[in-house]
């Protein structure tokens, strides 16, 4: 979205959200693959393990989950540094998100692709094959919302697609299928 509108003042102005968002999508970056696996961050430099670990401290330090819309970029942050899924810095995050799906399927609360994409991270990284269900139920969301021409736009828009929506609606693809 354009800085200027209203959605992005609103987020923005969540600074503590804004700065856990920021260093979440940082250390999910620097810290491997889509789908953690064993040995996935053997070759990572000490300066890098070192800023990875200052987040996770951060986001422990945080006030955790602040919205539900947030539950899997958290809990894929904390499984992409080596946390287990038992933990309860993980299991909390996942639990919100399991809310999210009932017999009518996968329901997000207001970023829609964003959070299918990392809902579905989430989950698989937790624990791919117990939660396939979910998985699916996270797919056939991001597969009906995504437009006839193969991208993804705002919930009840269609302006031709969004890039950044569009790249959460493949990551969140991606870890179903895995």
């Amino acid at each position: 979205a354009p800085m200027s509108s209203p959605s992005w003042r609103n987020v923005a102005s969540r600074s503590l959200c804004w700065r856990a968002l920021l260093i979440a999508i940082v250390v999910a970056t620097l810290a491997g693959p889509p789908i953690p696996s064993p040995g996935w961050a053997a070759d990572r430099p000490p300066q890098v393990e070192a800023a990875i670990r200052r987040g996770v401290d951060f986001l422990k330090g945080s006030a955790g989950i602040t919205a539900s819309n947030e539950a899997g970029l958290v809990a894929y942050t904390y499984l992409s540094a080596g946390e287990s899924p038992e933990s309860s810095h993980v299991a909390a995050p996942i639990n919100v998100i399991l809310r999210k799906i009932s017999g009518e399927g996968y329901r997000p609360t207001k970023d829609h692709t964003y959070e299918a994409g990392t809902d579905a991270m989430a989950l698989a990284a937790a624990d791919r094959e117990k939660y396939q269900p979910q998985l699916q139920a996270i797919a056939d969301f991001l597969l009906k919302e995504q437009r006839n021409f193969g991208a993804w736009d705002y919930l009840g828009q269609n302006h031709g697609g969004d890039t950044s929506i569009s790249q959460y609606g493949m990551l969140g693809l991606w870890a179903a299928a895995r």
